[in-house]
């Protein structure tokens, strides 16, 4: 006959946010790591763990969480007039190059998108 032993249950106390928060940034000031500088390396890394544990933050499942973020940081940054100045400039850099990146080719058919009127046959879709 099999004797099962049963766990104690833990005796940890539970931690509070700001505890939680105040121990993470402790270690990262321990490590050299500022907050901001310890975020940026984990973003850029290429090593297996750190691109494990940032998988999804593009993906349909992990978009929600991701967006939660980034807005979290824009209410961090807009505070302050010059803040808020900063990131509508950022935000309009990001959105010009996105419709620069977005226009079609210029020139003349077939390079470019221009069709002069005068060229076109009856058969144009």
């Amino acid at each position: 006959m099999a004797i099962t032993y049963l766990r104690q249950p833990s005796k940890k106390k539970l931690m509070t946010e700001d505890k939680k928060i105040s121990a993470i940034c402790d270690l990262i000031t321990q490590l050299n790591y500022t907050p901001k500088s310890f975020l940026q390396t984990f973003l850029q890394r290429k090593n297996m763990k750190s691109a494990v544990q940032r998988r999804f933050w593009g993906t349909r499942i992990g978009w929600p969480t991701t967006l939660v973020l980034l807005k979290s940081i824009r209410a961090v940054i807009v505070k302050k007039p010059s803040g808020r100045q900063r990131w509508e400039d950022f935000i309009l850099a990001e959105a010009t190059g996105i419709v620069e990146a977005q226009k079609p080719p210029r020139g003349a058919f077939p390079k470019g998108a221009y069709h002069n009127t005068k060229t076109l046959s009856p058969y144009f879709h």
